[in-house]
C-alpha cells in the first residue's frame, strides 16, 4: 500500500513549467590499453612457459606476502625441468627473501607441472629453504 501511495502521484505529474531540465550524458569509460610485448623472434621454450607459471605461484604465495623479496630472473642454463625419480616434471623458481633466513641461502618454489609442451599448468607447489 505504501508503494502505491509513494509512486502513485509521480507517474502522471508533468514537471512544472518553470522548472529547468538538463540532459546529463551517461559517463563513458575508455578501456585501458593492453600492455604490449616486443616479440623476441624466438618461440618460447617449454621451460620458459613452465617457469612463468611457477613464478606466478612464487609471486602470489611468497613475494606478495613478504615485501622486499624478489624472484630471480629466468636463466636457461639453470632453470630446467627436474625429475625427482617419480617421472613428474618440476620447475623451480628462486626467490631472494627480504630478510636473511637463518641457516639458509634463499628460498625456492618447487612446482609440479602438467602439460609442459606449450600450456604449462602448476598441479602442486611447495616452498623450501635452500
Amino acid at each position: 500500500m505504501f508503494l502505491s501511495v509513494a509512486l502513485g502521484g509521480c507517474a502522471s505529474d508533468a514537471p512544472p513549467t518553470n522548472a529547468a531540465t538538463t540532459n546529463v550524458a551517461a559517463p563513458t569509460t575508455t578501456p585501458a590499453a593492453a600492455p604490449t610485448v616486443e616479440p623476441s623472434g624466438e618461440a618460447e621454450t617449454a621451460e620458459q612457459t613452465a617457469w612463468k607459471a611457477c613464478a606466478a605461484v612464487a609471486q602470489d604465495e611468497y613475494v606478495s606476502k613478504n615485501p622486499g623479496s624478489s624472484i630471480e630472473p629466468f636463466l636457461a642454463s639453470r632453470d630446467t625441468f627436474q625429475d625427482f625419480g617419480d617421472g613428474a616434471p618440476r620447475m623451480m623458481v628462486g626467490v631472494h627473501p627480504a630478510q636473511p633466513v637463518a641457516g639458509s641461502g634463499g628460498i625456492v618454489v618447487v612446482c609440479t607441472m602438467s602439460d609442459t609442451s606449450h600450456a604449462a599448468t602448476v598441479v602442486s607447489w611447495t616452498i623450501k629453504d635452500v
